[in-house]
């Protein structure tokens, strides 16, 4: 209807019809990637747990809340990527013919400008999906204490056979703090935190991996 199936190059047609099939797609996949971004942090011991324990606490809305932040991501990189690749496929491909690697190459580039585009909107989706949660916080290293062979704070010797007074060096322990949960209103709040915290460069967090 569209037109994105239509012959020669249409990329504006491709785009429609890569963003309306967005709604549908994320109208289902957004609770399961609460869920899945939930249980990769280590906080529940399933997903029956996760679901339980999150619409105890949160809530049923708190697996819709980044729904609308999710639209406005997905859209335009469904958009972007199928009109880049249609875009890309012209100009590597010019004959037509089939080409894998014309193919693999117009697929990765409009991935990579898909996901440079919408990287701000995925990091805010995630600190919604994720808030609440108490994060790992920064990693410690605990000095041991080679007079008693003990590491500080820890009735736990390092070397039983340590003797009294040794020099030797002590493997250190390491030890992780938990950072205090945050709780976002809405993705004005969001935007504002990232902003004051990390500033423009918080918002391509995680940019290389994606």
């Amino acid at each position: 209807q569209f037109g994105a199936d239509a012959e020669g190059h249409t990329p504006l047609a491709a785009a429609a019809a890569g963003a309306i099939a967005t709604f549908a797609h994320d109208g289902i996949m957004t609770p399961m990637d609460v869920i899945k971004q939930r249980l990769q942090l280590g906080h529940y011991k399933g997903v029956m747990d996760c679901v339980r324990t999150v619409t105890a606490r949160e809530g049923m809305r708190s697996f819709f809340l980044s729904l609308p932040v999710a639209l406005v991501m997905n859209v335009p990189y469904g958009g972007v990527m199928v009109a880049t690749n249609e875009s890309l496929k012209v100009v590597l491909n010019p004959s037509g013919d089939v080409n894998v690697p014309a193919y693999l190459m117009a697929g990765a580039g409009a991935g990579a400008a898909a996901a440079t585009v919408t990287s701000p909107l995925d990091v805010i989706k995630t600190r919604l999906q994720t808030q609440d949660l108490a994060a790992l916080g920064k990693t410690k290293v605990v000095e041991a204490d080679a007079a008693a062979c003990l590491v500080t704070g820890s009735s736990v010797a390092i070397d039983p056979h340590c003797p009294p007074g040794s020099t030797a060096p002590l493997k250190p322990a390491i030890e992780q703090t938990a950072g205090a949960a945050r709780h976002y209103n809405n993705i004005a709040d969001v935007v504002r935190h990232i902003q004051s915290a990390d500033g423009t460069r918080g918002f391509f967090r995680g940019l290389g991996p994606r």
